[in-house]
């Protein structure tokens, strides 16, 4: 081989060799980076109740974050030339996307639970306040009208209490309804008393 083949192939391999050496270390700061990224969604899940409210969602997070650190330990043993790292941006995408699902989950999860309670202690404020108004229109109304309307206010008091046993039964949305339907009858009651009085 003559010199300038032999330069050219040393330029070549240098290249190659450094371009090698300067991407691996831009993957060796990017996985630390993506890491503390994931935990901090992991951390934010845990914060939003996730164990709770979506705990397979959180447990995927976990497992992938845990894999990715085995992964990028199993990377530094190898010869900087030889290291990859794409199957950690991957598993802590992963991770990253889990958790953030989960943090999503939980906190829509808190607002349902939130509106059934709502909806449970209104409901039984306003059938209480019902109920005792019926003894102000006795007078106004036919006795008929008056039985009617208590045993209106019995059933939805069972439905009330089927609202609660709903809740009990984390069935946040089924709750939820039955409530809001009691309230929507107490509301015409209500309106018959306050015409009769």
């Amino acid at each position: 081989m003559n010199l300038r083949i032999k330069v050219i192939i040393v330029l070549v391999l240098f290249v190659v060799v450094a371009a090698g050496v300067i991407g691996i270390s831009a993957f060796v700061v990017a996985p630390e980076v993506a890491i503390g990224a994931a935990a901090t969604a992991i951390e934010q899940a845990r914060s939003a109740q996730a164990e709770r409210y979506a705990p397979e969602l959180l447990q995927k997070a976990q497992s992938d974050l845990v894999a990715a650190k085995a992964e990028v330990d199993e990377q530094e043993q190898r010869v900087k030339l030889f290291r990859s790292y794409k199957r950690v941006e991957r598993l802590l995408a992963s991770a990253e996307e889990a958790a953030r699902e989960a943090c999503s989950r939980s906190v829509t999860k808190q607002k349902e639970i939130s509106k059934a309670r709502s909806a449970i202690d209104l409901a039984k404020i306003e059938l209480k306040a019902a109920s005792s108004s019926i003894k102000w229109v006795t007078d106004s109304l036919p006795r008929s009208d008056i039985r009617a309307m208590r045993k209106t206010i019995e059933t939805l008091s069972a439905d009330l209490e089927a609202a609660k046993q709903l809740y009990d039964d984390e069935d946040y949305a089924g709750a939820r309804a039955k409530a809001v339907s009691v309230l929507h009858h107490v509301h015409e009651i209500s309106g018959v008393i306050r015409k009769a009085t």
